[in-house]
């Protein structure tokens, strides 16, 4: 199976560079969005539309009920058995889009043993990030596991969790995944991404997180903490913001508009932080992203053709 991996920072044009090389190839699409996987996500998740849906086949979007505690494991299970499902079929390539990296990470590289945790420590854990909010318990794991805190963002609480579940076990989560993070892929891999300047991609995230508000991210919003008032999904950026900014009186859209940008140019940068680590990433030239990628993705699957 050759994957062509359509990767980088949110806003950069992921999503129509994918179904342009989909198209050219004639292959369907394997989502790597850790939010876009999520059922009745939609607006702020920026969603292929169904319109695009129908030109093109996708995997793993709307799949999952909006309360399942998804885990990068289970991903990379569901991941697995689609593109073995799809070679049956005699599929040879798929494009891969997204910007969950710990996603494709465990799909590419498999997920490292993990260790059983005990129920009252995990029930600990939670309690700590529940008390003492991501930021706080993030520096309580910087002090139990520094290698491992360094990995992991501070408002990421999904990953503080788990850390801290390890570390008070007697494990550290970045020395666990040494040994699966030095492999080789379990597929040939392409790796294309799009890199925009920080200015031009701030207009573009602006011009979206607009876009969203008039589309009626705040209804969507309410309606989803109302009816999955546990889902983590509710916790990604555009309906974390919508959310605190409703909890405050007389709050103000100009207000809230500024702070889903803010969030989302952070995200942003951990996202492009870690496709810059991949090696050999192809960065393709923002005004014809397209084109460069057919290019690349032409000669990659020649030499598959001549391998075989």
């Amino acid at each position: 199976m050759n994957l062509i991996i359509v990767g980088g920072a949110t806003a950069t044009g992921k999503t129509e560079l994918s179904i342009g090389l989909a198209q050219q190839f004639k292959c369907p699409i394997l989502n790597f969005d850790s939010v876009q996987i999520f059922r009745e996500f939609n607006i702020g998740t920026s969603k292929p539309s169904l319109e695009e849906r129908k030109g093109v086949e996708h995997h793993l979007i709307d799949e999952i009920d909006p309360l399942e505690n998804y885990s990068a494991g289970e991903y990379q299970r569901a991941a697995t058995k689609r593109l073995a499902e799809l070679a049956a079929r005699g599929v040879e390539h798929v494009i891969l889009v997204g910007g969950t990296g710990f996603y494709l990470r465990a799909l590419l590289y498999g997920m490292y043993a993990a260790p059983t945790i005990e129920e009252p420590i995990r029930q600990y854990a939670r309690q700590l990030v529940e008390t003492l909010g991501s930021k706080e318990a993030h520096r309580k794991l910087s002090q139990l596991d520094e290698d491992s805190a360094k990995k992991v963002h501070e408002n990421d609480s999904y990953r503080i969790t788990r850390a801290l579940e390890l570390a008070l076990s007697g494990f550290s989560m970045q020395a666990l995944r040494a040994d699966f993070e030095s492999k080789e892929p379990l597929y040939r891999s392409l790796f294309l991404g799009v890199q925009l300047p920080r200015e031009d991609l701030k207009k573009r995230v602006t011009k979206r997180t607009q876009r969203f508000l008039n589309q009626g991210l705040i209804e969507e919003a309410q309606h989803l903490s109302h009816k999955y008032p546990q889902s983590r999904a509710l916790g990604s950026v555009g309906y974390k913001e919508v959310l605190e900014c409703l909890k405050t009186p007389h709050w103000q859209m100009d207000a809230l508009e500024e702070q889903i940008v803010r969030s989302t140019m952070l995200l942003a940068k951990r996202q492009t932080t870690w496709f810059k680590a991949i090696e050999p990433m192809n960065w393709l030239n923002p005004e014809s992203p397209l084109e460069e990628a057919k290019k690349l993705g032409l000669h990659f699957l020649d030499k598959g053709c001549q391998a075989s």
